[in-house]
């Protein structure tokens, strides 16, 4: 997974996946990254402050992993989200 916002934010967006896969070992990889990058571009798309995102993109994708189908949380990437976040 890399984004434009340099290694730091790379690194804890990656944490996060391992994270989310551990706790859903049903959900395959690409999913869960697929679901954290969306929910990462969208928080970073209409955020003023940016302090808390990686813990906010954690705790949604968390709930969105744990509550919905996947069919229904894993949606196409769109351009905003690949251009935030996308994977190697």
């Amino acid at each position: 997974m890399t984004t434009d916002k340099g290694p730091m934010v790379r690194d804890e967006l990656g944490a996060v996946v391992s994270a989310l896969c551990a706790r859903f070992p049903d959900r395959s990889r690409s999913d869960v990254e697929r679901v954290v990058a969306d929910v990462y571009a969208r928080l970073v798309a209409s955020a003023t402050v940016t302090a808390h995102l990686i813990p906010l993109t954690l705790n949604r994708s968390r709930r969105l992993l744990g509550s919905t189908p996947m069919e229904s949380v894993v949606a196409k990437p769109t351009e905003s989200s690949l251009m935030a976040v996308g994977s190697d």
